[in-house]
């Protein structure tokens, strides 16, 4: 029997099963997740990376989608922790952790919605 990739704790916590054992994420400590194939690597404040063997569609169907998006095939970003748009030479979101993740062109529009529900513009 096939376990599940995440297991809702309490609502605000996933479980990960990884080969070293079960971790519980709160969704506040996840910046992003990256897709690697059939791998999915989850990227925390304290700077450590969780991988699991989960395709990355299983987190979009999982997490909570007003906190989480889906932003590249490669990306889903936890918004609370996205700190400016770089649009000079591609598009990229900056994330508190100083990375630039790439933006699909078709998702930018998509992304700008969600951004602009989430903060106020001064």
């Amino acid at each position: 029997m096939q376990s599940q990739p995440e297991q809702y704790v309490d609502g605000t916590r996933f479980a990960l099963r990884t080969s070293t054992g079960t971790h519980f994420i709160s969704y506040t400590e996840v910046i992003y997740c990256e897709a690697d194939g059939r791998y999915t690597r989850i990227h925390l404040r304290t700077n450590k990376c969780i991988t699991v063997a989960r395709h990355l569609k299983e987190f979009e169907e999982k997490l909570p989608k007003d906190i989480f998006f889906r932003i590249h095939n490669s990306y889903l970003v936890n918004l609370n922790f996205a700190t400016g748009l770089d649009k000079s030479n591609k598009n990229h979101l900056i994330v508190n952790n100083n990375n630039k993740l790439s933006v699909s062109r078709r998702k930018m529009k998509l992304l700008m919605i969600a951004i602009r529900n989430r903060i106020v513009y001064i």
